[in-house]
């Protein structure tokens, strides 16, 4: 999805997923993949997950891209 240099998300505002899920970001690998967890509050569970460089879950609109918090 993202093909430019530009951040797509910044990451000193709050993120979450384009679903309002709760995120934690455990890792950015700068220009290759974002590491963290989706929180599932029905079931109380953090989900392990990696994003693209530029918050994308896939290569199409996905409930599970970050998102900056408004």
């Amino acid at each position: 999805m993202g093909t430019s240099n530009t951040p797509r998300i910044r990451f000193t505002n709050p993120v979450k997923t384009r679903n309002g899920e709760g995120v934690r970001i455990y890792e950015v690998f700068e220009g290759r993949y974002i590491n963290g967890a989706i929180y599932d509050e029905a079931v109380d569970i953090w989900f392990p997950c990696q994003w693209d460089q530029h918050g994308y879950y896939s290569n199409k609109p996905n409930g599970s891209d970050l998102v900056n918090v408004n």
